[in-house]
């Protein structure tokens, strides 16, 4: 699976969503549910017919009613480009309010697809973008209505990767790790190192939520010693526990990325210095790394299954982007 040869630096511009065209694939109409489509198209996504059916099951873990997906590859005559069209057709259950359908289907779109890019985009080792998502509602086996979102622009960088035949080993993720592939997906896309670190620790502190589980802090009084409060794991300590003893990394590395953390996400308290300036480089690629063996650990993953963000993403310096 690949996505076509461009330059990083390319960018698509597009006017509000196009019309794509009637869902490849729906879900029947049955009792207390509404049936509902989203289709999108992954701008320079090559599919090979052997990889289809490997996309087409990202949305089976998606962790959401999903019935069946579809999906094909276009080429634009004028410019030679290809990309991938998935059709995804889902249920939800039947909103009271008729005026609330179509926005329901709409929200529930909107989760699979982030779902699904995702998962995509954890697997490619790059930010994987959509554009041109379509929320089709189906009111009766020969009526509907069409949402089209307003689309700014997409990216895709030029990598080839290998999809599993069932991701994650076909186990669904968690919410906290759904959250994570989330913050995970911006993390790989920002080209300021700032903003990639900020968004990878978000996703890092994720996966210490669903993996570290500490007993709660409980403090007593100190000259009869009963129980005055009993509070939650920091996420200071869970971190730090996911870091340095489930990952087996160095107590070093994690200080210096707490100290950067605490800089420039923790409400600005710690002055951002020229040091952590500098080496943030260096950090977000010990980030991004943690948070995909944190993932791989969490999904029962091999750790030497090998994948990686894409090298794209480490090439870019701290100093490069002063905008």
């Amino acid at each position: 699976m690949a996505s076509d040869s461009m330059s990083n630096e390319n960018v698509y511009l597009f006017k509000p969503a196009q019309l794509i065209g009637d869902p490849f694939v729906t879900a029947p109409i049955k009792d207390g549910y509404l049936s509902a489509n989203i289709q999108f198209i992954i701008p320079d996504l090559n599919v090979g017919k052997s990889d289809r059916h490997a996309l087409s099951e990202i949305s089976k873990y998606c962790g959401l009613d999903v019935f069946d997906t579809a999906s094909t590859t276009k080429e634009n005559k004028e410019t030679g480009r290809r990309a991938t069209v998935v059709s995804i057709a889902f249920y939800i259950p039947m909103p009271t309010e008729e005026n609330r359908r179509q926005q329901e289907a709409e929200n529930q779109g909107r989760m699979i697809l982030e779902r699904f890019m995702g998962i995509l985009s954890f697997y490619a080792g790059v930010k994987c973008s959509a554009v041109h998502a379509q929320t089709n509602v189906l009111h009766s086996a020969t009526s509907g209505s069409i949402t089209l979102e307003p689309v700014q622009r997409a990216e895709t960088p030029a990598v080839e990767f290998k999809l599993p035949e069932k991701p994650f080993n076909g186990r669904i993720p968690s919410e906290n790790i759904f959250i994570a592939l989330f913050w995970l997906r911006r993390g790989l896309a920002e080209r300021d190192p700032i903003e990639n670190f900020a968004a990878l620790m978000v996703s890092l502190q994720c996966i210490a939520r669903e993996l570290v589980l500490l007993p709660k802090t409980i403090k007593k009084c100190p000259h009869c010693g009963r129980e005055l409060e009993s509070n939650d794991t920091s996420i200071t300590a869970s971190v730090r526990h996911l870091v340095v003893e489930r990952l087996g990394t160095e107590k070093s590395l994690y200080q210096s990325i707490w100290k950067a953390r605490n800089a420039i996400i923790a409400h600005g308290n710690v002055p951002i210095a020229t040091d952590i300036f500098v080496k943030l480089t260096e950090l977000k690629f010990e980030v991004a790394m943690l948070c995909y063996r944190g993932i791989k650990l969490a999904m029962g993953i091999e750790e030497e299954d090998k994948i990686l963000p894409h090298h794209s993403f480490f090439i870019t310096s701290a100093m490069m982007y002063l905008d």
